[in-house]
């Protein structure tokens, strides 16, 4: 066991819990023991003098009835001694018998007779109770034996040191187990996370059987393993993604190669097979620069350069940028929009290129995209770019914003993408702590909605 363990921390508190309980318990009884005892000794002897005092009330100047009185008293309890003094301080009845060995005499002798009650030991360490009391013009002194009554106590005290300690052993034992038995689901969960690997990542923690504080946990746990799961897998499908697309390129790239090198050509064809493949090398660009970009926008410290933005000169860059391929297809850029918004402008702008340049791939000869954009009461902005396009499969929907993902339908126009456009847009909107959302009917159009939460007065945005 290291020193730092649970257990071993859980046995020492519990042990040294139960054993100041016990100890505590054990003095005050202790002391309440002693304190009853000394009430009761001092009750009894004060009783023997109050029968002295009244020896002397019945028989005054009677000292001889006041010694056989005493005597007596001595012979029946020897651990009693009463002197009685005049005024002259000379002891004229006394309760000593030398062959009953009873108190000596330096008990009283030893002891400045200032307190009416005190105690003193003599050189065995035994303890003596004295008492003084007046009774006209006698003064009685009384002592007490308390041999007794230290042996009783310095048994107890032996009883309860005994019983501290076998209860702290009871309580070490006792707790490391009970501190192990509790302590056992925390350890089947470090044996489940030990096993744990790439293809145990489907495994889950029972939670029917946990207790009731480690049930969070369990669930926790349980909602790791579907986060990595889910993680992983996305992370699996990719890369396998990014090899499909990197693939073909490369191969077109390699196959013009090799035809233009199986033999010797003039410059002007080898000019051609260059020429050929910049189509090819500015799509493994744009591939490349997207894939940065959303690695850089994953990252917890990305810092925006967010300004007021005026949203309809904004949007009305955006459609300027598409102007040329729109007429060239004689479809409709509209912008409907009014307000501020609190953004990145290059982000904002990136979003909004992305999801028009789609909407134009996706939208027929005559057709039309429109942006548009509304300031809610609550501060927030809803910019919307809308078209009236081929649309986006039910089935497609809930996958579109995912790296890669191809729909059919969504690309059977104007060539295909990279297919990490939306993905950009979804991470912009993520880093501006807002949504994206989708809405699209086939062969009727397609919405986009962007929701930016509204900002407090230093401009940064309320929620993310």
């Amino acid at each position: 066991m290291k020193l730092h363990s649970m257990s071993l921390r859980l046995t020492v508190w519990y042990a040294l819990l139960s054993t100041a309980l016990i100890a505590s318990v054990g003095y005050v009884m202790y002391w309440m023991l002693a304190d009853r005892l000394l009430r009761e000794d001092d009750t009894f002897l004060f009783s023997k003098v109050s029968e002295a005092r009244a020896v002397i009330a019945l028989h005054p100047g009677n000292y001889a009835a006041l010694q056989e009185e005493l005597q007596h008293e001595g012979e029946t309890f020897p651990d009693i001694r009463v002197r009685v003094f005049d005024e002259g301080n000379a002891v004229v009845a006394d309760t000593h018998n030398a062959e009953a060995q009873g108190i000596p005499s330096e008990t009283f002798d030893a002891m400045p007779w200032v307190a009416e009650k005190a105690d003193w030991y003599d050189r065995q360490q035994i303890r003596y109770r004295l008492m003084k009391q007046h009774s006209d013009k006698l003064t009685i002194h009384a002592a007490m034996r308390l041999a007794k009554e230290q042996r009783l106590l310095a048994f107890y005290r032996d009883m309860l040191l005994t019983g501290v300690i076998t209860v702290l052993l009871i309580a070490i034992a006792a707790g490391y187990a009970i501190a192990r038995y509790g302590l056992a689901p925390l350890h089947r969960l470090a044996v489940l996370v030990e096993g744990l690997g790439i293809r145990q990542l489907d495994q889950r923690v029972d939670e029917t059987d946990w207790p009731e504080e480690l049930r969070i946990l369990a669930d926790n746990f349980n909602r790791l393993l579907i986060r990595l799961d889910d993680a992983f897998s996305r992370m699996s499908r990719f890369s396998a993604d990014i090899a499909h697309e990197l693939r073909t390129p490369l191969q077109i790239l390699r196959s013009e190669a090799e035809t233009t090198l199986s033999r010797e050509r003039s410059p002007v064809e080898y000019r051609q097979c260059l020429e050929s493949g910049l189509d090819e090398y500015a799509k493994l660009a744009r591939m490349v620069d997207a894939l940065l970009f959303l690695a850089r926008a994953e990252q917890a410290d990305t810092a925006l350069d967010c300004k007021h933005l005026d949203l309809h000169a904004e949007l009305q860059s955006v459609c300027h940028f598409f102007q040329a391929m729109a007429d060239e297809q004689d479809m409709t850029l509209n912008v409907q929009a009014s307000g501020r918004l609190w953004a990145d402008q290059g982000l904002l702008r990136r979003a909004l290129a992305n999801l028009v340049d789609n909407a134009l791939r996706n939208t027929g000869k005559g057709g039309s995209v429109t942006l548009s954009a509304v300031v809610q009461q609550s501060g927030s902005v809803e910019v919307q770019v809308s078209d009236s396009g081929c649309g986006i499969a039910t089935e497609d929907l809930p996958y579109i914003t995912e790296r890669f993902y191809t729909a059919d339908r969504s690309r059977q126009r104007r060539g295909q993408g990279s297919g990490l456009g939306l993905a950009i847009v979804q991470s912009i909107m993520r880093l501006h702590g807002g949504t994206i959302a989708i809405a699209s009917i086939p062969d009727q159009g397609t919405e986009v909605l962007l929701y930016f939460p509204a900002s407090d007065t230093s401009g940064h945005h309320a929620s993310v």
